[in-house]
């Protein structure tokens, strides 16, 4: 019986050695950083993430692996840590994971979260969830077919229904992917990006919710082609707006253009336009929006600060009310990042060179009124030896 017994102990012992061998290899002695909160309210650390990657310790080749992570004032979370298996391209880790929505979301509707996987493609208010997914399918030897199935799920009853559409033009795009749901009243609306060799072009399908009938197919049609879809962190937000963008070269100059939609009217609102610069080989995303119910908030960096202005969804003229944040006010001497997300702006802010090794201060600002919200700093922590200068963060996900 002992021999047994020690023969087991030995077996459990060999896999967990294993085990603990084969986690250490994949992570490449990684490090690990948090963010530290200089003020603010435990509310808004909570809503400050970076993610990125660090690069790990060189191959064969003398270059080192990427690993994709997220950090947080809890730590930081390598996506591969969670299996064996390393996880290190944007195509191999779950998508749904990078919105805070969609996660809450996995536990208690399991079953209806299965095998989902287009963060864009959700939908949720306080009755309903639903998703949209575009599949393809061999029509016959020489066509294919794309549908489109809709999964709706009654959160007070438990019910669930499930239909598809089959979408034409199946060989004149070589793909398609929905963009957004949206619920108005009883008509569910679907946006499905279509991409081909003239372009990419967007429809709009509208379903009857009761029935499942196809009510309309749209083209959207706009005198510049649309190329991006401004999205925020919540994608299952209902909203009845969607914000598009766009970008053309004029008199030598590169001008970007948003190009808010109705769902509701099925009318496009035009807001200025404004000139892209390159400030500096460090200044990402200097032009950013956010759209909520009352407004469109639009942010620039220039080589001084951040213009924050706000325009009117039914008309689209700029509010009262330009706010300017410059580095000094938000704590450094640079401003190396900034997005603007619901009502706030978030900003990478150095005391030197804008690089990772230098003090890198992270900040929230509310957008309407200047207010700082939150105040951290980027720090090594735990385990392994942190080089900066392979961290590379961003305020998004994507």
């Amino acid at each position: 019986m002992k021999r047994y017994l020690g023969t087991w102990f030995l077996g459990v012992f060999a896999v967990v050695s294993l085990g603990s061998y084969y986690l250490l290899e994949a992570s490449g002695g990684l490090p690990d950083f948090k963010l530290e909160k200089l003020e603010g309210a435990a509310s808004e650390e909570e809503r400050m993430v970076l993610y990125g990657s660090y690069r790990g310790l060189s191959n064969l080749n003398g270059l080192g692996n990427y690993k994709r992570l997220s950090i947080s004032s809890q730590g930081t979370n390598y996506f591969f840590r969670s299996s064996f298996i390393e996880r290190d391209t944007v195509q191999n880790y779950d998508q749904l994971d990078l919105h805070d929505d969609l996660t809450a979301l996995k536990h208690p509707y399991r079953s209806f979260m299965r095998e989902k996987s287009n963060a864009e493609g959700f939908y949720k208010d306080e009755q309903r969830l639903i998703y949209a997914g575009i599949a393809l399918r061999q029509a016959s030897s020489k066509e294919q077919d794309y549908v489109l199935q809709l999964d709706m799920l009654d959160l007070a009853t438990g019910e669930r229904k499930q239909l598809e559409q089959r979408l034409a033009g199946g060989l004149e795009y070589s793909w398609m992917n929905v963009r957004d749901v949206q619920l108005l009243d009883d008509e569910l609306h679907v946006m499905v990006d279509s991409r081909g060799s003239q372009g990419n072009s967007f429809y709009e399908y509208i379903f009857h919710l009761t029935d499942g009938a196809l009510l309309d197919q749209r083209k959207l049609e706009y005198a510049e082609e649309l190329q991006t879809i401004v999205r925020g962190k919540t994608p299952s937000r209902p909203s009845e707006w969607l914000l598009f963008t766009t970008t053309k070269q004029e008199s030598g100059i590169m001008r970007k253009q948003a190009i808010l939609y109705s769902y509701r009217t099925g009318q496009f609102i035009a807001l200025p336009k404004t000139d892209l610069r390159s400030y500096d080989t460090f200044y990402q995303d200097h032009t950013d929006y956010s759209l909520n119910e009352q407004w469109v908030s639009f942010a620039s960096i220039d080589h001084e600060g951040i213009t924050v202005l706000r325009y009117d969804l039914a008309s689209g003229k700029p509010l009262p009310g330009e706010l300017r944040l410059t580095a000094e006010l938000l704590g450094g001497k640079y401003i190396g990042a900034m997005v603007i997300e619901q009502q706030r702006v978030y900003a990478m802010i150095y005391d030197d060179i804008l690089m990772p090794e230098h003090k890198m201060i992270l900040v929230a600002v509310d957008a309407v009124t200047g207010e700082v919200l939150y105040r951290g700093k980027l720090v090594p922590s735990g385990r392994g030896q942190a080089d900066m200068n392979r961290l590379n963060v961003s305020l998004r996900p994507y």
